[in-house]
């Protein structure tokens, strides 16, 4: 939040427009936008949560995003969230300094895992997650193998402890790249929202398509 009112303040334009015409223009991502207001334009993934006064499971598609704004209000597509996975692993729009600077990871207390300025390096896997109630995104890219991983899911609703995308790719990797797993211990949902802010950042996940 804090920061999408620096850019705001520094760029003198609002926030989703400095984002349209610096970042998605230059990456030709098409089909992303950060809301002005609570449109979600049809044809959108519906998504359910638990994350309800209830505790039932409930349809949030309809629900307002708009306190998520720079912390994690953007709308995107499949074919962009692949578009931003290689972006933000190989930094086609930072300079190579900033992004050798990015990619200097803080050591975590997991093997072969480290954080960085809005990115993560799990097993050789860059990227980061997002989520919003209902929807949860991972965006990954391998460099090694120029290989890039979405996986994009209509529900945040935990599966024995564990957020559901975080489940989803370690079974996909254990497939497709053996060398190279992605794997997370259990981390239940309910305490991140999206892009480029906070531990667990990423397109807010809420999806259009034709789902």
């Amino acid at each position: 939040m804090l920061l999408g009112l620096v850019v705001e303040r520094a760029s003198g334009r609002p926030l989703a427009e400095y984002i349209e015409r610096n970042v998605l223009e230059s990456a030709g991502m098409n089909h992303t936008f950060l809301p002005r207001g609570t449109e979600f334009p049809a044809p959108h993934a519906h998504g359910c949560t638990d994350r309800t006064a209830s505790g039932r499971t409930e349809e949030a598609t309809d629900w307002n995003p708009s306190w998520a704004w720079a912390a994690g209000g953007m709308v995107c597509d499949q074919h962009d969230m692949r578009i931003r996975a290689r972006v933000l692993a190989t930094g086609t729009l930072v300079t190579p300094a900033t992004q050798v600077e990015r990619l200097k990871m803080s050591p975590s207390n997991l093997p072969n895992t480290g954080y960085g300025p809005g990115i993560f390096d799990v097993e050789g896997w860059i990227g980061h997650n997002g989520s919003l109630p209902g929807y949860e995104s991972l965006v990954i890219h391998l460099p090694e193998s120029e290989a890039t991983l979405v996986v994009l899911l209509n529900t945040d609703t935990d599966y024995q402890g564990s957020e559901p995308s975080l489940l989803f790719v370690e079974a996909i990797t254990r497939v497709v790249t053996p060398q190279h797993i992605h794997t997370l211990p259990a981390q239940p949902a309910g305490r991140r929202t999206g892009w480029w802010a906070g531990r667990r950042s990423g397109c807010s996940a809420r999806q259009l398509g034709d789902q």
